[in-house]
């Protein structure tokens, strides 16, 4: 399944079986996003530079900003197993506020 767009740019859908998820949109730059059932999400943004950032489940995350240079983070520990890495389920410290 893929869709273009011309005079926004072009924008791309696809999704398959395995829960792979892309989508692309060129409107001044480039976006394109990808999930996989494993957990792990991708996103790339480009406009004035190169943006690229990812966080996996397993609790690794890596962010490339390309512009007027370089920057790249990477942990150089890996988390536990145990403590899997949610970017949709993050803990609420707020949960307290909830309480009569």
């Amino acid at each position: 399944m893929a869709t273009g767009v011309a005079p926004l740019g072009i924008i791309s859908i696809g999704i398959v079986p395995m829960g792979v998820v892309a989508i692309g949109v060129v409107p001044m730059g480039v976006i394109s996003l990808g999930a996989v059932s494993m957990g792990l999400v991708s996103a790339a943004v480009v406009n004035m530079g190169v943006l690229t950032a990812g966080v996996t489940t397993m609790g690794v995350w890596w962010a490339g900003l390309e512009g007027h240079g370089l920057v790249r983070l990477n942990p150089p520990a890996t988390p536990p197993v145990s403590l899997p890495v949610d970017p949709a389920r993050t803990p609420a410290q707020h949960h307290h506020q909830n309480m009569p």
